[in-house]
């Protein structure tokens, strides 16, 4: 099994001038393209949908080789579970979170053909995987300096982030989005902070497409 040990980046929203170089890059080289095809043209496996910082900071990791078969739609691109299983870092001990439309779910690649329901965590009507959450809070710790993060003191509401919960944007929005930490954290195995928490659901929240960042 492959080292998991990576260079420290910067996170998704701050990232360093290689991540946002190497993210320019790709999106260049693809553009949106409403003949999207839902299959993998090389396997025919369903595609899925990964953040592109997600994907970015993948890249770095595993230094996987890429092929052309991809579609970039805003800030999500297109990944194939079954082609891309090795960038998406099966051979780690955690791998990055992705949206998966077979599961309706965001998932990890240790999670793809076996997510049912009583496999899954909810924020709000947002599903994912326990290792799709822990692969969010690893890739932060990877991505950040301490900060202080390990308290309880969120970031201000995103509402652009609410669509795929389900929380309706109104004055209660942000009772509900701190109540639904609130029950995570109860359900997570671990002890951690709600500031820390919050930051990984941010992440699992971005790996849906359409949402408008």
């Amino acid at each position: 099994m492959q080292n998991n040990k990576v260079k420290q980046t910067a996170s998704p929203r701050m990232m360093d001038k290689v991540g946002r170089s190497k993210a320019r890059s790709i999106s260049h080289t693809m553009s949106d393209d409403t003949r999207f095809k839902p299959l993998c043209p090389r396997c025919g496996e369903l595609r899925c949908f990964i953040h592109i910082y997600a994907f970015v900071f993948a890249l770095k990791t595993t230094r996987a080789a890429l092929h052309g078969d991809r579609y970039i739609r805003g800030h999500w691109l297109s990944i194939c579970p079954i082609c891309d299983a090795y960038l998406l870092m099966r051979e780690f001990t955690w791998s990055v979170p992705f949206y998966s439309p077979h599961d309706m779910a965001v998932i990890c690649i240790a999670d793809y053909g076996c997510v049912d329901a009583t496999s899954v965590l909810e924020f709000g009507n947002l599903c994912f995987t326990p290792n799709a959450l822990r692969g969010a809070l690893e890739m932060l710790r990877k991505q950040t300096r301490p900060d202080g993060r390990d308290g309880d003191a969120i970031e201000r509401l995103d509402r652009e982030l609410l669509g795929p919960t389900g929380i309706p944007d109104d004055d209660s929005a942000r009772a509900e989005w701190i109540a639904q930490l609130e029950l995570l954290v109860v359900k997570w195995p671990e002890r951690i902070g709600l500031a820390e928490l919050d930051a990984a659901v941010r992440t699992i929240i971005e790996q849906v497409p359409n949402v408008e960042k």
